[in-house]
């Protein structure tokens, strides 16, 4: 409960209290109507999660940070806080906003046709293989054995992959982590690139 209470207390720290009104998101991008909110707080965006971050909440903070600031003139950094983790995107004028939004918008609309190769656990060991962070082991392992060694642990228990998947790979999950996953995951690199630890 200690640790809990502490890692709320470095929350409210960095981003303040949360803002009573959340950020209004209404945007138009080659055609596609985007409308929403941003909860924010009084100092920064904030995305944390009381655990080992996930892909899914890399996602989710640098989304909201390329979507906050491609709709705002006063740029406006955003955090992302786990357990162990902490990162911070800076905001940029180098950085296209909208480009990066566009990105995940074309990949998404691909995504409503085919079963989607961006294996989110397989990414996530991807990443922090080809980005590894100042406090990562030395491993002799590649990227790519990373990522199979995570799908292979991952297809034990996601039932979803014998029903999205062909009988013939029941025990060969391992070959979906083939070049189609290695290009699905370059719509991950700026969220590496652009994440900075922060200072403890």
């Amino acid at each position: 409960l200690q640790q809990v209470n502490e890692f709320s207390q470095m929350v409210k720290a960095i981003a303040g209290q949360p803002l009573k009104k959340p950020q209004v998101i209404d945007l138009e991008i080659n055609g596609i109507k985007l409308t929403g909110y941003l909860e924010n707080h009084e100092r920064a965006l904030v995305v944390y999660r009381y655990a080992h971050l996930k892909v899914s909440d890399y996602i989710k903070a640098w989304l909201s940070h390329c979507l906050y600031n491609s709709s705002h003139d006063k740029k406006q950094a955003t955090y992302l806080l786990g357990k162990s983790e902490q990162w911070v995107f800076e905001a940029s004028s180098r950085i296209d906003y909208v480009a990066e939004i566009e990105r995940y918008l074309s990949y998404f609309v691909i995504g409503q046709q085919y079963p989607s190769s961006l294996y989110l656990k397989s990414a996530l060991a991807y990443q922090e293989a080809i980005f590894p962070s100042s406090t990562s082991s030395r491993s002799t392992k590649t990227p790519l054995d990373k990522a199979q060694q995570a799908m292979a642990k991952t297809a034990v228990y996601e039932p979803s992959y014998a029903v999205l998947y062909p009988e013939s790979l029941a025990d060969d999950f391992v070959s979906l982590i083939d070049e189609s996953f290695v290009e699905s995951c370059e719509l991950l690199n700026s969220c590496w690139v652009h994440r900075n630890a922060l200072a403890q």
